[in-house]
């Protein structure tokens, strides 16, 4: 551009100096041509653009119509400048930024090589001659049932039953060894640690089966602290002593012939009234019934009113004969399920009160002044007593 303009000043101004070989520092700008000349009025001034603004501050300075010489560096080379350097090294940097990303998008679309397929081995096909069990049918789990406990119906009392143990193998804890069980000592009110509960020398079973308070010191009557109460059969005519908390009920209301007298503990004695033949012993009446019994294994004792008692070798049945010898009264003592006996005292004092009464016998209320007359004759004394 600048060779065409220099051209064009060569050809307008044909007189213009010649360009001076002196270094370009030293350049000295043409004179304007004079106003008087007539050439004047054809020049037209030129403007350009300086020189160092193309290529920095190392080119010389230049006149209209001269050409741009470039100093040289210390080995006579052309030196790059620093912007030209710097503009390399962003287009370098660049061009690395632009070549990592498209090699990034790249692995980003390359797809994963499928995986093998798994090997599929099939065993040998063993045919079975055994016979093929058919599919239980489903069966529909069973509605609930709520299960109501009934009491076990009564059994008939049969003296041909005779337990493996005898009552006092199977009574009950006896803690301070009075012989009364413990369930006993809560019945007649007595301390559970003394033996002798009201401190008179005599245990406290010793008292009860002879009807004496064991609570009390002297001739207190044990139907006197209400512990026992009477019970009378009218039908069969007999009287009986027993616990004022137990329950009588005869089985058959209609016909007290069979008596039960129950506890709180599923146990209860039984009196069943039995026929015999008046010209039949005791003896021999028991051992007819119970043929596996030896005579010589019975026991015989009396009631506190002197009736004879015949006791059955497991000491659970005493059997006491009407005064007509036509009937036979069975005092049972029956613990059910049970691998104790918790009353054997209160079953023995059942025993010792029975006596008859006469048919048309009405109970009267027991008072507690004056003393009541004990079952049988009021002659019964302790040994050692007042």
């Amino acid at each position: 551009m600048f060779d065409d303009i220099d051209k064009k000043q060569t050809a307008t101004a044909p007189n213009a100096p010649a360009v001076s070989n002196q270094p370009a520092a030293a350049i000295v700008k043409p004179t304007a041509p004079s106003a008087d000349s007539a050439e004047a009025a054809n020049v037209e001034e030129v403007h350009t653009m300086p020189m160092e603004y193309y290529l920095g501050s190392q080119t010389a300075e230049m006149t209209k119509g001269e050409k741009v010489t470039k100093s040289a560096g210390p080995a006579g080379a052309s030196a790059p400048s620093k912007k030209r350097i710097l503009n390399i090294v962003i287009v370098a940097v660049l061009a690395l930024i632009v070549a990592g990303s498209a090699f990034l998008l790249f692995k980003s679309y390359e797809q994963p090589a499928p995986a093998p397929a798994p090997v599929v081995t099939f065993a040998p096909t063993v045919t079975s001659t055994a016979p093929v069990a058919e599919p239980e049918p489903t069966v529909a789990p069973p509605a609930l049932v709520v299960k109501v406990e009934t009491p076990a119906p009564v059994a008939k009392f049969n003296p041909a039953e005779i337990k493996k143990f005898t009552l006092s193998l199977m009574s009950g804890l006896d803690t301070d060894k009075d012989g009364l069980t413990d369930a006993e000592e809560a019945v007649f009110g007595t301390n559970i640690n003394l033996n002798d509960s009201d401190g008179d020398v005599f245990k406290d079973k010793e008292e009860i089966i002879n009807f004496y308070s064991p609570v009390d010191k002297g001739k207190v009557r044990l139907w006197e602290k209400l512990f026992v109460q009477y019970y009378v059969n009218k039908n069969y005519g007999y009287k009986i002593l027993y616990p004022i908390a137990w329950v009588v009920q005869p089985v058959d209301p209609d016909d007290p012939k069979d008596l039960m007298i129950s506890s709180n503990q599923n146990e209860f004695v039984n009196i069943v009234v039995l026929d015999k033949d008046t010209k039949q012993t005791l003896e021999d009446w028991y051992l007819q019934m119970a043929p596996e019994v030896k005579k010589e294994d019975l026991k015989k004792y009396q009631t506190f009113s002197k009736l004879p008692i015949l006791e059955s070798p497991d000491a659970f049945t005493a059997y006491i004969e009407s005064a007509k010898k036509d009937k036979v009264f069975a005092v049972n003592y029956n613990i059910g399920l049970k691998e104790e006996a918790s009353f054997p005292a209160v079953f023995q004092t059942v025993i010792n009160s029975f006596e008859f009464a006469p048919i048309e016998y009405t109970p009267t209320p027991i008072p507690l002044t004056p003393k009541p007359a004990a079952p049988g004759e009021d002659t019964g004394e302790l040994p050692g007593g007042e």
